[in-house]
């Protein structure tokens, strides 16, 4: 399961992302009416539709039913994109009411992708306490086994020390090292009686199928938590470089005083415009701004 709900977790961050980024573009282009600003749009629209598939596929054959949820992200969205976003972009100046009702049915996709998340989460959650409780109930079992096969092993004649009692010591030591959480190093390989040889080769499946689980879940919780980190931290440098004497890097990197953006920043906010670092621009980095229009005099 675990298998299941990490990628799907980045999946639906995925669709989330490429929803934002158009509701953004939206609403540059209504600000701006530049073509340009639509750009993030038609990219989220190509990408939406692999995105809800993917989510769906990657849930496929779960016990949770997680499809309607996904449907009604999709039809509020299209609900979205259908009455505000076609009137919007063939509207030469939208009125407040479209403007209000193009929020709320956009307020409606984010709550319907918060539901997703949410459910997902709850999900990923109960997964790793099954997981946590099958590791916890593999070891009672191995250890259960071990000493089990000791007891019955201890009136055994010297002659079947080497091909029994010998092999399952080294067997019982590494057992234990796996049931004490030592799940990364493989079983040593044994050499004795072949029912002793089939348990080894079963202990180990069972190792690989944890270290399996644990390594999807780590790898599906690290992507989640840089891309959470990145978010925050571009966020946190978006601000600071348009704040007096603030640098992101040191005098020796890059010359400069640290006023330049901030005197930017204050002569277009005293003209009526906003400023602001690109982050979807893919190459150095891009600053924009934008001015209200001037309005012409009479001659």
């Amino acid at each position: 399961m675990l298998g299941q709900i990490a990628p799907a977790q980045i999946a639906a961050l995925d669709l989330e992302n490429a929803l934002i980024n158009e509701e953004t573009a939206v609403r540059g282009f209504i600000i701006t009416r530049r073509q340009r600003f639509l750009e993030p749009y038609r990219q989220g629209m190509v990408s939406e539709a692999p995105d809800y598939h993917q989510v769906i596929t990657l849930l496929r054959g779960s016990d949770a039913p997680y499809a309607p949820a996904v449907e009604q992200v999709r039809v509020r969205a299209q609900a979205w994109q259908r009455t505000f976003v076609t009137a919007a972009l063939g509207s030469a100046r939208p009125t407040s009411a479209m403007d209000s009702t193009g929020k709320a049915l956009f307020d409606a996709v984010r709550r319907s992708l918060a539901r997703l998340g949410s459910a997902l989460s709850h999900r990923g959650n109960l997964a790793h306490a099954q997981l946590n409780r099958a590791a916890r109930l593999l070891t009672l079992s191995l250890l259960l086994a071990g000493a089990l096969i000791l007891v019955g092993l201890i009136g055994a004649v010297l002659l079947l020390r080497r091909i029994v009692t010998a092999p399952l010591g080294r067997l019982g030591r590494e057992a234990r090292r796996v049931a004490g959480g030592d799940f990364e190093t493989p079983l040593a390989p044994l050499t004795g009686a072949r029912e002793i040889v089939e348990v080894r080769r079963e202990v180990e499946t069972m190792r690989e199928l944890i270290v399996s689980d644990l390594a999807a879940a780590k790898e599906g919780r690290a992507r989640l938590e840089d891309q959470t980190l990145e978010l925050q931290r571009s966020n946190a440098d978006g601000d600071r470089i348009f704040r007096i004497f603030q640098r992101l890097h040191t005098k020796e990197s890059y010359p400069g005083t640290g006023i330049g953006l901030a005197l930017c920043r204050k002569i277009v906010e005293y003209h009526g415009g906003r400023i602001w670092l690109d982050r979807s621009y893919s190459g150095d980095t891009c600053i924009r701004f934008t001015l209200p229009m001037a309005k012409e005099t009479a001659p």
